[in-house]
């Protein structure tokens, strides 16, 4: 009977001390998972202003276009 006792003790002790180290486990994946989702935001966030730029950019570039045609078919007409 004392052996019995002695094994369950042993058994409870383990498994209590595998709930420690799943809950340890548990903790620093819920870190991880926000930290990962803080970066995702901000990728998402500097993507979209850098998706922003570059369309301006190129309206710039082609607003330029038509004013350099303009100029030169202007030129042409003088």
């Amino acid at each position: 009977m004392r052996d019995e006792i002695t094994d369950k003790q042993t058994v409870i002790e383990d498994l209590r001390d595998s709930k420690r180290e799943l809950t340890l486990i548990h903790e620093q994946l819920v870190r991880d998972h926000e930290r990962l989702k803080q970066e995702e935001s901000d990728k998402s966030h500097k993507l979209h202003e850098l998706l922003g730029a570059n369309e301006r950019r190129e309206q710039a570039r082609q607003d330029l276009k038509v004013k350099f045609s303009f100029s030169v078919t202007c030129s042409n007409i003088v």
